[in-house]
């Protein structure tokens, strides 16, 4: 794989736009496509945090300029971030037959409070590219010096395809491909609550509680559920922030973040 630099001389290694799997979209096959951010020193293991980025499962990029800023921060202490690309609005037809054939066990599931537009048939695209991903990254990462279970984080919708990858996954008869160590969710959710299972995975949280896109109901709720689940609830927080309060530089809220993936990773920070 042959790579660039970091943006603004930050050190590491850039490996842009590497296809990982195809799926279809309307009348054509979608190529997906992935980013990597590799830290400078990977003589030894390096985590890696997975993070898919916001919009409703019909909007937004893989390649947002934000995840840039995320990978310095987090290439600065040793940590490789990945950002994969997924299906935007997707429906019924694009899914596989299996997932089609699940679709209406899962509407009956939703938790009605949950918007349901989030968690239709777009949503289960996203997830079925992100186990494509996760499979295709399983043999890579020795290559790549990644090691440890794998963190995934997003915000928003990004944030709820995590929970999906996690449980919603297992209840279609899917094992996942990886050992996973932890979620991040900045203002996402769950939209079935009967398919969460208190203490398998840790969950560091935030969310705005008055956030009118992605209610805190849901992450609240399994929040009271599993002592796992490290919520912090702020009026402060602009949607999907990784900033949780106005008066926390950047140091706080990557640093947050940063301490967060050494710990789910299992690797020594």
């Amino acid at each position: 794989m042959m790579g660039e630099e970091f943006p603004d001389g930050m050190g590491g290694m850039t490996l842009g736009d590497i296809p990982f799997g195809s799926a279809p979209l309307g009348e054509t096959s979608k190529t997906l496509r992935v980013t990597f951010y590799l830290p400078d020193n990977r003589d030894q293991s390096v985590p890696l945090l997975v993070w898919y980025h916001a919009g409703a499962f019909r909007s937004g990029t893989y390649n947002h300029a934000s995840h840039r800023k995320i990978a310095r921060w987090l290439g600065q202490k040793g940590i490789a971030l990945a950002t994969p690309e997924y299906r935007l609005g997707a429906v019924r037809g694009d899914l596989s037959e299996h997932v089609q054939d699940n679709l209406e066990r899962l509407r009956g599931l939703r938790d009605p409070r949950f918007r349901r537009d989030l968690a239709q048939a777009r949503s289960l695209a996203a997830l079925e590219d992100s186990l494509t991903f996760l499979n295709w990254l399983r043999p890579r990462c020795d290559e790549m010096g990644i090691g440890g279970r794998i963190v995934l984080g997003g915000s928003s919708a990004g944030a709820i395809n995590v929970f999906n990858i996690c449980f919603t996954a297992p209840f279609l008869g899917i094992t996942l491909p990886v050992e996973i160590g932890g979620l991040l969710s900045y203002s996402g959710g769950y939209a079935y609550p009967s398919l969460y299972v208190p203490e398998r995975l840790p969950v560091f949280a935030a969310h705005n509680p008055d956030d009118d896109r992605v209610s805190i109901h849901s992450i609240r709720h399994l929040a009271q559920r599993d002592s796992g689940v490290d919520l912090i609830e702020s009026g402060e927080q602009d949607h999907g922030s990784v900033k949780i309060f106005n008066d926390e530089n950047k140091h706080v809220s990557f640093g947050r973040m940063i301490s967060h993936i050494w710990r789910m990773s299992g690797l020594r920070g």
